[in-house]
């Protein structure tokens, strides 16, 4: 009976460590992933304040068109990589840009908070999806040595 034991709680182990090391995998690929895309904003003459947009939407592919065609003036946001603003040609950047760095630095910071309440929780939960799972698989394998061990014949 001590072989079977020995041989089940091993194989327990290689099956586990397989089954920890696939989820890790899959968990860093999404993990890695991105979670803050680039960020784009516009403000348009008439506007209140600047609308927000994926680099990757289509409405950022219009607004890079229409800054080739010179309606629309791109710039860098300081402080704040991969964000670009697009202006009004027509509006005076220093009028506007107070007012727009400022919300924008608003969401930004937003954005990085949910980003790492995010991470937090997705580290949290793949935690317990790797280890809860082969912990129960050894508890039921216990249950199951206890209970064949009370049929065993003692010599």
């Amino acid at each position: 009976m001590r072989s079977w034991r020995r041989g089940f709680f091993r194989a327990w182990v290689v099956v586990s460590m397989i089954y920890a090391i696939g989820c890790l995998l899959v968990a860093h690929n999404i993990y890695s992933g991105p979670y803050n895309p680039a960020v784009a904003y516009f403000y348009m003459k008439g506007a209140d304040q600047p609308s927000s947009v994926s680099m990757f939407s289509d409405v950022h592919a219009a607004l890079v068109e229409l800054k080739g065609r010179g309606r629309l003036t791109e710039y860098e946001v300081d402080g704040f990589d991969g964000v670009s603003a697009f202006l009004d040609p027509e509006l005076d950047r220093d009028s506007v840009a107070d007012r727009m760095f400022r919300i924008v630095g608003i969401e930004q910071t937003l954005r990085d908070r949910r980003l790492s309440q995010y991470r937090t929780d997705f580290i949290r939960g793949t935690a317990l999806f790797v280890i809860l799972p082969p912990l129960a698989l050894l508890a039921v394998g216990i249950a199951v040595a206890w209970v064949a061990a009370g049929f065993s014949v003692k010599r």
